[in-house]
C-alpha cells in the first residue's frame, strides 16, 4: 500500500513538472523567436548580434522545446501519446467514445 502511494505521488510530481516546463516554454517562446531573428539578420552590427546572443544564453534552459516531454496531460504517461492532442491512448480513446473531442469518431465497418 505504501508503494502505491509513492508511485502515485511520483506520477503526480512528473505531471506537475511537465506542466511547469510547458508554461515556461510558452512564456519565453516569443522572446526567443525575436532574439534569434535579431541574431541572424545581416543588417545588425556585430556587437548587437553579440548582445542578442548573450541574452539568448541567459534565458532558462527549461524554456527550450526539447525539455517539454511528449507526456499525457491527464495521466502523465510517456508512451502512447498523441502529438496533436497530447493525450495518452487510453484517455484519448475514452474522450473519443464520450464524443468530447471534435473531429474524431468511433470506427465502424
Amino acid at each position: 500500500m505504501v508503494v502505491i502511494k509513492v508511485l502515485l505521488s511520483r506520477q503526480k510530481n512528473w505531471i506537475l513538472l511537465d506542466n511547469y516546463k510547458r508554461q515556461v516554454y510558452i512564456k519565453y517562446k516569443l522572446k526567443k523567436i525575436l532574439l534569434k531573428s535579431g541574431k541572424i539578420t545581416k543588417k545588425n552590427p556585430i556587437f548587437r548580434k553579440y548582445l542578442y546572443y548573450i541574452s539568448l544564453i541567459k534565458l532558462p534552459s527549461v524554456s527550450s522545446v526539447s525539455f517539454s516531454n511528449n507526456r499525457c496531460i491527464n495521466k502523465g504517461r510517456v508512451w502512447g501519446t498523441n502529438k496533436k492532442t497530447s493525450l495518452g491512448r487510453f484517455v484519448l480513446r475514452q474522450e473519443i467514445y464520450n464524443s468530447v473531442i471534435p473531429g474524431f469518431r468511433r470506427a465502424s465497418w
